[in-house]
């Protein structure tokens, strides 16, 4: 259907247009600030790897379970709507996933600290699953592709 398409393409531009963003960052902070300014002092790192970890399964939670809440109600509204809703659930998620991906890298460049890169790990993964799909278009919405 033309408006699931349309909706992919939007999300998808979305997806890259945020990507792009974040990669300029990373780019930016390599080019113009000292790596690693805060790996020396121990509670600096402390208070760094706290906070980071603290982040990190704060936005896991909201991504996953909030979000799948609000999908459930938004099942039920007309297709239209649906799509709409979706559109803007979808682009929080991916938002909140490339927002905690720029956080946790920030504390890894700024560290240099393992346990901060394990973090960027866990957020970069977090952001691919938020990677916009037909399919998982079709799941979340409850769609079946026979019945359009």
């Amino acid at each position: 259907m033309k408006e699931i398409t349309n909706t992919l393409h939007k999300l998808t531009a979305t997806f890259l247009m945020v990507w792009v963003m974040v990669i300029a960052l990373a780019v930016v902070c390599w080019c113009f600030v000292p790596v690693g300014l805060l790996s020396g002092h121990a509670s600096v790192l402390y208070a760094t790897q706290l906070i980071a970890v603290s982040f990190t399964l704060a936005f896991v939670v909201v991504i996953y379970t909030v979000i799948s809440k609000r999908m459930l109600i938004i099942r039920k509204l007309t297709l239209i709507d649906a799509l709409k809703k979706y559109r803007q659930m979808a682009t929080l998620q991916m938002l909140l996933g490339e927002f905690l991906m720029a956080l946790d890298y920030a504390f890894w460049f700024f560290t240099q600290d393992k346990s901060s890169l394990c973090l960027l790990a866990i957020a970069v993964a977090i952001t691919l699953y938020c990677t916009p799909t037909r399919s998982r278009l079709m799941k979340q919405l409850d769609l079946d592709e026979t019945k359009l």
